[in-house]
């Protein structure tokens, strides 16, 4: 990783309150970008999406489950 890709690790860090030392230097820039992003803490937003993705996700597995605990009560 050069030089540059550090600095700009290091702003990433400081904007989103993360430690500089999570910043491991035998990553590369990517691999060190994807980690960092991983520990932003999500947005309301962001949880009330995944947890849609999720609901879709089970209606699509689980579809006969749901619709017999639906129509059955």
């Amino acid at each position: 990783m050069n030089p540059l890709e550090m600095d700009i690790l290091k702003k990433f860090c400081w904007t989103y309150n993360l430690d500089v030392q999570l910043i491991d230097r035998t990553l590369t820039y990517y691999e060190n970008k994807k980690y960092l992003l991983s520990l932003i803490p999500k947005t309301t937003e962001d949880l009330i999406r995944d947890g849609e993705s999720q609901k879709e996700q089970y209606m699509r597995e689980h579809f006969l489950t749901y619709y017999v605990s639906v129509h059955l009560k």
